[in-house]
């Protein structure tokens, strides 16, 4: 009896962690300035318009990665790959705020590789309302060879509880 009653007790407390978690709620709020804001609306159309190039492209077809290549030495100090830099970009992408630059930055290190970044593939995702179980890591394969999802975003965010 004293085996069950623990089971019993086990079950419930999961049961209990279970509903509260389920009332979390996360909060992620960017606070910029209009400049900022302009900036980031601006280089986010540019790397999204890349982003729409690997993911719906010609596998064949690289031209979204030399773009992809001199927006990405425009954000460095050492360049990826000898090559071009894109200054008219890296005006914009210094008037973004500096976690929106990590940000663009780890998206063009992903479409430089030739793949898709899994934000971009959420969205596309639930634009479509394509449901899939995805796993974790930087970037998600797509125009290269078609294999599945392998996936992580870090995320700074604050956890507010109801």
């Amino acid at each position: 009896m004293g085996k069950r009653d623990a089971t019993q007790e086990l079950h419930s407390s999961i049961d209990q962690l279970r509903a509260r978690c389920q009332s979390v709620q996360i909060n992620i709020r960017v606070i910029r300035t209009a400049e900022q804001q302009s900036s980031f609306t601006k280089v986010d159309s540019l790397v999204t318009g890349l982003e729409h190039q690997c993911a719906l492209g010609d596998p064949e077809e690289q031209g979204y990665r030399k773009k992809a290549e001199s927006f990405l030495n425009a954000c460095v100090s050492d360049q990826v790959k000898p090559g071009l830099i894109d200054y008219k970009f890296q005006g914009m992408i210094l008037g973004c705020k500096l976690e929106d630059q990590k940000e663009f930055r780890q998206r063009l290190e992903c479409l430089v590789q030739g793949r898709c970044h899994m934000n971009f593939l959420d969205g596309m995702m639930q634009q479509f309302n394509i449901v899939s179980s995805l796993t974790s890591s930087d970037c998600d394969v797509i125009s290269e060879n078609n294999q599945g999802p392998n996936t992580e975003v870090p995320v700074e965010s604050t956890v507010v509880s109801s």
